[in-house]
Parts: structure tokens; sequence; C-alpha cells
């Protein structure tokens, strides 16, 4: 009775508490480094750091305190609605640059192997239902690559017409 009692007051207060915490750091951090910008909408950078900085402060209470006793967020050997919402969740960092997710995800490993847990046991199903979120990953990196190259390519232009404009002045 106790361990169930335990159990349910973890799960009570992650659900009050963490949820909350993630769907607005996440939405914080993604409306103002790349959802915003899709709608037209200029960048927030401090916003966009904010959001970072409490998502760093979430995945590191996730790691130390939630799953700290196994290999799901309650402590038990297969996942709640907890942890499927919560990845489900996290799974909106993929659409930030490969790099961006890597650098913000790869300190917590107990996270990852969590995500990648709650992934295998739900499988097919997860990828299935992630699918859209997949094809507008690409799309965005994509995007990003395109104007990339263009901002590059700007940038050589540029460069150029400044060593014209000198070659001429010289003349």
């Amino acid at each position: 009775m106790a361990q169930t009692f335990t159990c349910n007051w973890r799960f009570n207060r992650f659900k009050c508490v963490s949820r909350a915490c993630f769907r607005r750091c996440l939405g914080g951090l993604l409306f103002n480094t790349i959802l915003g910008q899709l709608k037209g909408l200029p960048l927030n950078a401090e916003a966009a750091k904010e959001g970072e900085k409490l998502l760093v402060k979430s995945l590191t209470k996730l790691e130390n305190f939630w799953l700290k006793d196994g290999r799901f967020l309650v402590g038990s050997f297969q996942p709640s609605i907890a942890d499927i919402s919560l990845v489900c969740g996290i799974m909106q960092l993929e659409l930030l640059s490969k790099k961006d997710h890597d650098r913000i995800l790869s300190p917590y490993k107990k996270v990852l192997q969590w995500i990648e847990d709650t992934k295998s046991v739900t499988a097919p199903h997860f990828d299935e239902v992630h699918g859209i979120l997949f094809k507008v990953q690409k799309r965005i990196r994509e995007r990003k690559e395109t104007q990339s190259g263009i901002t590059e390519m700007k940038a050589k232009l540029s460069d150029q017409h400044v060593l014209l404009g000198l070659l001429i002045t010289l003349r």
C-alpha cells in the first residue's frame, strides 16, 4: 500500500509540476528559434535563451530525480502515460538543428536512454504518431541549409564587390 501511495504521489506531483514546466520551456525555445520565424515573426534571442535555460533545469531534474530509480518515471519497468506524454513533448526538440538538438540533450544519458526505451516499448506506434514531426523536421533542416547556402553566397558576392571596388579604386 505504501508503495502505491508513493508512486501515485510521485506521478501526480510530476504531472502537475514538470509537464507544465517542460511545455513552457519547450514552447519558449522552439517558438523563438524556429516556429515564429516560419510564421514570419522576428526571432527573440532572449526568450529562446530563457526557454533553453528552463529546459536544461528541467532535464537535469528529470535525469537526477525522476529517472534515478528505474527505466521510467515512477520507477517502473514499463512506461506510464506520464512517460509517453513527456517523451512526446521532448520529441519536439527534433525540430531544432541536429547541432542544437545534440548540444541540449547529449549531457543527459539517462534521459536519452529513457526516450529510446519509451520508443522501443511503444514501437511501431511511436514512429507512426511522430511521422509528421519527422517530415516537418526534414523540411526545416533543408530550408535552413538552403538559407545558409544563400547567406554564404551573398557574403562571398559582397566580398567580391568590395575587392572589385578596391581594384577599381587602385587603378
